[in-house]
C-alpha cells in the first residue's frame, strides 16, 4: 500500500503555480504569527520587569501554569483567545488588534 504524503496530495489536485501560491501564503502566516507571539512575550516580560515579579507569582497572577508561561515568554506557546485574554487582565490591559496590509 503506498503511502500519500502532503506533496503528493498536493500535486495531485492542484496545478504548480497553485501550490507555490498556497506556500507562499503559510510562509506569510508563519511570519505573522511568529511576530504575534514575539510582540506578547515583550510586553509580558515588560510586565514581569516593571512590577518586580517572579515568575511563579507572575503564573499564578495569570492562572496558568509555570510551564505555560515559559513557552509564552519564549514566543513558543499557539494562544487561545480565551489566554490572551487573561494575560490581559491580569496586566489590566487592553487587546487592541491593527490589521495591517503585507503590500504596502
Amino acid at each position: 500500500m503506498k503511502i500519500k504524503t502532503y506533496e503528493t496530495e498536493l500535486a495531485a489536485r492542484l496545478d504548480t503555480k497553485e501550490i507555490e501560491w498556497l506556500k507562499q501564503k503559510n510562509k506569510v502566516e508563519q511570519e505573522v504569527f511568529a511576530e504575534f507571539k514575539k510582540q506578547i512575550a515583550g510586553e509580558l516580560k515588560l510586565y514581569i520587569k516593571e512590577n518586580k515579579l517572579g515568575i511563579n507569582e507572575t503564573a499564578r497572577k495569570i492562572r496558568i501554569t509555570f510551564s505555560q508561561l515559559d513557552k509564552i515568554l519564549k514566543g513558543q506557546a499557539n494562544l487561545t483567545a480565551h489566554t490572551l485574554a487573561k494575560l490581559a487582565a491580569a496586566m489590566d490591559k487592553k487587546i487592541t488588534l491593527t490589521w495591517k496590509n503585507l503590500k504596502s
